[in-house]
């Protein structure tokens, strides 16, 4: 008798790894720039970051973009270390419930995240873990853990 679930599909952020929205806002008001909740929450983005979201625009797009938008004068690496401080951690236990389930079932740990997000992100997780995130499209991240 073969088993019903064979596959389990997993969100990424803000299920394995911890995310805190605010800290991104707080980055870019540490920059100078007030009011970035008019361009990104939780709950809401900005043309400029669905377009980023979805592969539309690549990173260098986005940070010329992003500067014509808010009208500043931001590195690429100030604004890359704002947008990713809601990325927080990955806690071990985590990594390891993950090790656990996946003696069972297939997992697939999925995100809606873009290159930025990834380059920051998954990069650290592969050379700590092996090939955990082996799949990244401008739609998204697909990994087979």
């Amino acid at each position: 008798m073969s088993r019903a679930i064979q596959n389990i599909i997993f969100d990424l952020g803000g299920v394995f790894l911890n995310i805190d929205f605010e800290r991104t806002n707080q980055a870019f008001q540490q920059l100078g720039l007030a009011g970035f909740d008019r361009f990104f929450t939780q709950h809401h983005a900005h043309q400029l970051f669905e377009d980023l979201e979805t592969g539309k625009i690549s990173p260098d797009q986005f940070y010329a973009a992003f500067r014509a938008e808010t009208q500043t004068q931001l590195t690429d690496a100030q604004i890359r270390d704002a947008w990713n401080a809601l990325l927080l951690d990955f806690p071990p236990e985590r990594l390891d419930w993950l090790e656990k389930i996946r003696q069972h079932y297939r997992v697939f740990l999925f995100s809606n995240t873009n290159a930025i997000h990834y380059e920051y992100q998954c990069h650290p997780l592969r050379r700590l873990h092996g090939p955990i995130c082996p799949s990244f499209s401008g739609q998204g991240l697909q990994c087979l853990f």
